[in-house]
């Protein structure tokens, strides 16, 4: 601005004729004039700016792609690393026996009672089936009292649970309970959301608590007895005939709901984790020795545990962020393929991305804005699945959905519109490796059990569960598009198969597990 100055003032003395203006006129000009060089100069850092980080978010969001190639090396992978469980013990996919032997029909009949022990919670449950795929369902709810969690007694919090299975019958069945009835004993499938090593259709040692957790002379013991010694204490008239996971009673619950011309193979959640049980040849599972996988050509449930696939890394993609996961979390170098495609981790992993952007001298993303010390943007797990949703689901003009989310989440209210595109270009591409990730499960599976060959004209049925595949956008249609890529699918392949919401694994498919059982048991 000095060397405009400094060059008027030599064209006055030079050229008086073209100087007629007086000082006042030329100072106004020359401020114009200074206006627009600042307006061009500030416009073009934004201009800069923008380009700079759409960019850098397209490079992050490239770090997740896992493409076509890569789905079929993985789905190859899964299918090596569960035949090696269904042989040994303690592999990366440990493919646990759930010594179930037949999968429901939908024409099972009867009353049956579910307890379903979760980390906070307590659920019962009794189940009506008609018969008919239909069902009738009563269920309360108790959180568990936090000092019974860390009891110094082994049977105190058992003691409890079999307290409130009486007050349910009390509630609900209350001839059940009177001494001269003539009523038979309810049929009860345990759902038992901690590590256990499952021996018989009804008895599983605890292997180690979870979920806060730690009652002293539990570790080893029977879970099934230590509850049914309570019934028998208390003359609650119940016998425990089954315990079972979710993903078990997810595939259960699919398969009674699931029309009599399709096959149910798989029982899946993709929500807080992820895990999968499906349909597999008892011959196949060579680590019992023959001890309960019935008659040649009989079928065995299998809760593969394939929240651990790949531990060694060998197919999954990895990122920095990925590593700063693992490095945070409670089990580091386990869960690999959990951490990557559940709702417990995917928000962690974009917050992490935000934050990255933040600090890049590149971009410095919210630059000029204060963003208080207590935002979820500093706090580890400030950030979930649902904030993902959110992003997802915004078709609004202006992103005005995702600035909501932004302010709401991580209290930060002044937001350009090249800032949220950023966050959202590398949301998305975070959700949809998840969503291609989850579908190398499914492709496996499809494979392992040649269902698509030995259905002939039938449908396959997947029963799905969890709040990913029930609420995020477009996850579904995502993994029905890796599915196809899978070259023993493809389009063909995968237009024979259902992928539908199988509710309350947890309710239903443990009372179909204890009727199941319960014939087991009897004979």
């Amino acid at each position: 601005m000095r060397l405009h100055r400094y060059l008027s003032w030599i064209q006055r003395l030079c050229w008086p004729s073209t100087s007629a203006k007086n000082d006042s006129e030329e100072a106004e000009e020359v401020r114009e004039h200074e206006t627009k060089l600042a307006k061009h100069s500030y416009s073009n850092i934004d201009a800069i700016k923008r380009i700079s980080l759409q960019e850098t978010a397209e490079r992050i969001a490239s770090e997740f792609e896992f493409s076509d190639k890569d789905v079929r090396r993985a789905v190859e992978g899964f299918v090596r690393q569960m035949n090696e469980g269904l042989k040994s013990p303690g592999c990366a996919i440990e493919q646990l026996p759930s010594f179930i032997t037949e999968v429901p029909t939908g024409r099972e009949e009867g009353t049956y009672l579910a307890v379903d022990l979760g980390g906070t919670n307590v659920r019962i449950c009794s189940v009506t089936l008609n018969g008919d795929g239909t069902y009738a369902l009563l269920q309360d709810k108790m959180p568990i009292p936090v000092a019974l969690m860390t009891s110094a007694t082994s049977n105190a919090l058992f003691l409890w649970v079999a307290t409130m299975v009486r007050e349910f019958l009390r509630k609900h069945y209350p001839g059940s309970l009177k001494s001269d009835t003539t009523a038979s004993i309810f049929d009860l499938g345990f759902t038992f959301s901690h590590a256990v090593d499952q021996i018989n259709i009804n008895s599983g040692t605890l292997i180690r608590w979870s979920k806060g957790f730690d009652i002293d002379g539990v570790v080893g013991q029977d879970i099934c007895a230590l509850l049914q010694n309570v019934f028998v204490e208390l003359d609650v008239p119940v016998r425990v005939t089954a315990l079972i996971n979710d993903t078990v009673g997810t595939l259960m619950a699919r398969a009674y709901a699931s029309p009599q011309s399709a096959k149910t193979i798989l029982g899946a959640v993709f929500g807080t984790g992820t895990n999968g049980a499906y349909v597999e040849q008892a011959s196949r599972i060579t680590k019992l020795d023959g001890v309960g996988t019935g008659a040649k050509g009989s079928i065995m449930i299998v809760n593969s545990e394939w929240g651990n696939f790949d531990q060694k890394l060998q197919y999954l993609p990895t990122t920095s962020f990925d590593r700063a996961i693992d490095a945070g979390s409670v089990n580091p170098g386990f869960e690999m393929f959990e951490k990557r495609i559940s709702g417990m981790y995917l928000g962690e992993i974009l917050r992490l991305a935000i934050l990255s952007l933040t600090t890049d001298p590149k971009v410095r993303l919210f630059a000029g804005t204060l963003i208080s010390t207590t935002s979820k943007l500093y706090a580890q797990w400030g950030l979930d699945s649902s904030f993902m949703s959110h992003l997802e689901s915004d078709a609004t003009v202006h992103l005005s959905v995702t600035r909501t989310q932004i302010e709401e989440y991580l209290d930060i209210s002044i937001v350009s519109y090249e800032e949220l595109e950023a966050i959202r270009i590398i949301s998305h591409a975070i959700g949809r490796r998840s969503a291609r990730l989850s579908a190398v499960a499914l492709g496996a599976v499809i494979l392992q059990t040649d269902c698509l060959r030995t259905a002939d004209k039938g449908r396959i049925d997947v029963g799905v569960d969890g709040s990913l595949i029930a609420l995020y956008p477009g996850f579904l249609a995502e993994m029905r598009t890796a599915l196809k890529a899978v070259e023993e699918i493809g389009a063909e392949g995968e237009g024979k198969i259902d992928i539908l919401l199988a509710r309350d694994g947890s309710g239903v498919g443990a009372a179909l597990a204890a009727h199941i059982a319960g014939k087991v048991v009897d004979s």
